[in-house]
């Protein structure tokens, strides 16, 4: 699994989640963080606005945000700058 960072390191990166996100452990022990995003979040303010002035934008606005999971950790950058 995860030879470079110990695995009580690891465990900690889970416990609690970094916020926004949920976490749990791979079949093979890996960390997994999952969370939602919205793509619309690195849209300009003018973009941004356009697309809200579309009709039904209430009905297809959950297209635009999706759930994503990404696997692994930084627990070692995040421990040596804290």
């Amino acid at each position: 699994m995860n030879v470079i960072k110990p695995a009580s390191l690891v465990r900690n990166s889970l416990a609690p989640p970094p916020q926004g996100f949920s976490a749990d452990l791979s079949a093979d022990g890996a960390p997994l963080f999952f969370m939602r995003i919205d793509f619309l979040t690195t849209a300009d303010a003018a973009a941004r606005k356009n697309l809200m002035a579309l009709p039904l934008h209430d009905w297809w606005r959950h297209w635009l945000r999706a759930r994503i999971r990404f696997v692994g950790t930084t627990v070692a950058i995040t421990f040596f700058c804290q």
